[in-house]
């Protein structure tokens, strides 16, 4: 069987953790690939989805299993919460007595053979920060690229991609942010034993850079596809 990783589009990290003040559910994309960097389109395939308490490693709180069929881009689209459950309610979640982490598993033949895909904390950013700030959620803008000379936009909206130079992309936002916003990104070569860490640069209101470089360093290339979050108001 092939190798399979997922690119993670980072907003279901940021806005995970707030089921007590927020609906029950919340979504969550990915691109899914094989080892050598091809999407796997038009496919379908299966996620278990696993809350875990106190530790990367610690008890599943809540576990559901989706069933669904990647697009033509190799998206995947499931709304967390409304899956089938296996274990527990995604409603007696309580993010403030622990530390929470999803841990996310993939089987691509859409049966039940899965493959752990990647553990990652959930941060609370609760939807009640928000409510003396006009009642307004905060701007999220996320996407993914192939990268390459010609980048194209593999998954997101809100933005655009130019190529100045090799290994450089820099991204403009359609609407600016009001304030410099955070910025979360991640890239992945197809060799699965290499984790390159982008480099962000330049960030303002209306966009920012970013510079891919192979695993242990080196000068950019164009080789590296790259996911990004930026949230803001």
């Amino acid at each position: 069987m092939k190798k399979i990783f997922i690119t993670f589009l980072f907003s279901v990290v940021i806005l995970g953790c707030a089921f007590a003040q927020a609906p029950n559910m919340f979504k969550y994309q990915s691109v899914v690939r094989d080892n050598s960097g091809n999407i796997i389109a038009s496919q379908i395939v299966k996620f278990r989805i696993s809350l875990l308490k106190g530790s990367p490693t610690g008890s599943s709180s809540f576990v559901e299993q989706h069933t669904t069929s990647t697009n033509q881009f190799g998206i995947a689209n499931l709304e967390i919460g409304n899956g089938s459950s296996q274990i527990g309610s995604i409603d007696t979640i309580q993010c403030g007595d622990s530390d929470y982490f999803i841990k996310i598993e993939l089987d691509p033949t859409g049966s039940s053979g899965y493959t752990l895909m990647g553990t990652t904390q959930l941060l609370s950013v609760p939807y009640a920060m928000y409510a003396n700030n006009a009642g307004n959620l905060p701007k999220i803008i996320a996407g993914s690229s192939d990268g390459g000379l010609a980048p194209n936009i593999t998954s997101g909206s809100g933005f655009s991609i130019i190529h100045p130079a090799t290994g450089t992309y820099n991204i403009t936002f359609n609407t600016p942010f009001t304030i410099i916003p955070t910025i979360v990104a991640h890239a992945q070569e197809g060799d699965l034993s290499k984790s390159p860490s982008p480099i962000i640069q330049n960030i303002t209101v209306n966009g920012m850079t970013i510079v891919t470089q192979p695993y242990l360093g080196g000068l950019p290339v164009d080789t590296i596809t790259f996911s990004f979050l930026a949230i803001g108001n």
